[in-house]
């Protein structure tokens, strides 16, 4: 597994870029080209430090949660320190640590919400929001989010690609053989001269 970067976020962070020629590939073998890495030092500032390498690409994925969270403040357990304080607003992803580092990031304890499917899960950062909710306004609509990189900067030969796998078989037709191909590329190379 690697970790991501956005290279927006790298610049911001001045950040020495090395370029490499990689591909990622994910979800259906889906694949993008990434062109630079960056290595730097992952810290809570206090008791965790870690040295990561990150692929840097354009996005790492649409904003998370799609829509602002309805949890009233009272609901929040008190005294936790969240790692993020907004989890509940929409918000951009800069950076995706890999399964490798995940699991080196949590602590032993976790606090549930009342009323809620919501956890709080100790980590290095602080406390993290995961579980499922369900929003007032959003009931009816069914979101899934899955933790993707998407380019769509190579449509034209993803479209290309899928054609290519559509034909496959049609020129395997019994009643088209070799000799008809032959007569068929004679036809359009010589005779069309």
């Amino acid at each position: 597994m690697c970790s991501f970067i956005t290279s927006e976020f790298a610049d911001l962070l001045q950040i020495k870029k090395e370029k490499i020629p990689i591909a990622v590939s994910g979800l259906n073998s889906a694949k993008i080209n990434v062109n630079s890495r960056v290595c730097t030092v992952v810290s809570n500032k206090s008791d965790f430090e870690m040295q990561l390498e990150f692929l840097c690409v354009p996005k790492i994925s649409s904003m998370i949660p799609i829509d602002s969270l309805q949890i009233p403040k009272e609901h929040f357990p008190l005294n936790i320190k969240l790692a993020n304080p907004y989890f509940y607003g929409p918000g951009k992803i800069d950076v995706l640590l890999g399964a490798e580092v995940f699991y080196q990031l949590l602590r032993f304890g976790q606090v549930e919400m009342s009323n809620s499917e919501l956890k709080f899960q100790n980590s290095v950062f602080g406390f993290i929001a995961t579980g499922s909710t369900s929003n007032s306004q959003s009931q009816n609509i069914q979101y899934t989010h899955c933790g993707l990189i998407y380019d769509c900067s190579d449509t034209g030969n993803d479209i290309k690609k899928f054609w290519q796998l559509e034909s496959i078989g049609i020129k395997d037709d019994p009643s088209y053989n070799e000799v008809n191909q032959s007569l068929e590329t004679f036809e359009k190379t010589v005779l069309q001269e």
